[in-house]
């Protein structure tokens, strides 16, 4: 195979690499990147029960009822009001591109993880790979 075309065969193969980094199932970090608190804020509404008196006429009182008195009504309602709250929202850190390898039973060939089967069922395809000079890099997980 001629230079130019195994060069285009490593640049396909490096451009998918990072595409399964986008899935996450095969990829782990190797070190703990840890959780950061973030300081979120939210609008929030809540009813407040308000409450009045007020004079809604007058009553007979007093010696033979011959005086009035005030009479009182008391009104009973609900307000909406609103208002800021702030709290804390815990995030995983993202685990930095260098510390990313493939998890447990997997095989970093080429920058993609592979299961030990995938590999073995394709021993062929990766013998031509090499046989092309392109590095695989194999690494365990």
């Amino acid at each position: 195979m001629s230079e130019d075309g195994k060069q285009k065969i490593s640049e396909s193969l490096s451009q998918n690499s990072t595409a399964g980094r986008q899935d996450n199932t095969h990829w782990c970090c190797n070190i703990n990147p840890g959780t950061e608190a973030l300081t979120r804020t939210r609008q929030t509404t809540y009813a407040v029960q308000r409450h009045s008196r007020t004079k809604c006429g007058y009553s007979d009182c007093g010696l033979f009822g011959w005086s009035s008195c005030t009479k009182w009504c008391d009104n009973y309602w609900t307000e909406l009001q609103y208002g800021v709250e702030t709290y804390l929202a815990y995030q995983d850190r993202i685990c930095p591109a260098a510390n990313l390898v493939c998890c447990a039973g997997y095989i970093t060939v080429i920058n993609h993880c592979f299961t030990y089967a995938e590999v073995m069922n394709n021993k062929d395809i990766l013998e031509i790979i090499v046989a092309m000079g392109i590095p695989i890099n194999p690494t365990m997980g």
